[in-house]
């Protein structure tokens, strides 16, 4: 008597127990895949952002401290600097000589740090020829740094009797080694009720002059700008 027995259905059933098997590792490998490659992503992410952030913070950082350097030398250094590049470009002052007078000084008279000098000479020019008549004088004013304050106020006579008011304010400096003699440097304005003199009236003029002795030059002159 034989024993027959049939493995088919047996087989069969283990073969579908292995492909379940083997099907459901696979699925969680592959879900275990994805989520460390999920991880590393995210970590990745985070990183670039931490970067970005950081790139960020570094530029606002530069932007403010070249602000403020700005800034600061917009105020100080940089101001300073350029004013002391105009000043190097303006090496000249141009003028139109007005005219010159030619002053002698009478005897000062005191009066506590001031002292009053009458004046009496002449104004030669192009355009200008008088002569300085009284009350012409200069109310000197003597500082406690040895600078003398010019404060004069003359009238002209014309050639043609024209009569012109002329006050003139500057500063007189002596030289350290012969005190009688002095550099002035002055500015002039004029009122006048003549109309052929009344330009006069409408410019101010820059003085330059010495002082030897009881003797005054100036030179009177009409900025070119």
């Amino acid at each position: 008597m034989k024993l027959s027995v049939n493995f088919y259905p047996f087989t069969l059933i283990v073969g579908v127990l292995s492909v379940a098997i083997l099907s459901g590792s696979s699925s969680e490998f592959t879900t275990a895949t994805t989520t460390s490659s999920t991880t590393v992503t995210s970590r990745e992410q985070q990183q670039q952002q931490q970067e970005a952030a950081k790139s960020l913070r570094r530029m606002k950082s530069d932007k403010s401290t070249k602000s403020s350097k700005k800034s600061k030398g917009a105020s100080g250094g940089n101001y300073s600097s350029k004013r002391e590049e105009e000043e190097e470009e303006i090496t000249t002052l141009q003028g139109k000589k007005i005219f010159t007078s030619y002053l002698d000084l009478a005897p000062p008279i005191s009066a506590g740090m001031n002292f009053i000098v009458a004046l009496s000479g002449s104004a030669v020019g192009p355009r200008l020829n008088a002569t300085f008549v009284p009350p012409s004088a200069d109310w000197l004013l003597l500082k406690p740094d040895g600078i003398i304050a010019i404060d004069a106020k003359l009238l002209l006579k014309t050639h043609d009797g024209e009569y012109i008011h002329q006050t003139v304010t500057g500063r007189s400096v002596r030289d350290p080694k012969n005190p009688s003699s002095s550099t002035i440097r002055a500015l002039a304005l004029f009122e006048t009720s003549s109309d052929k003199y009344k330009w006069l009236g409408h410019t101010a003029l820059f003085g330059i002059g010495t002082k030897e002795g009881n003797k005054l030059t100036v030179d009177y002159y009409d900025t070119l700008l």
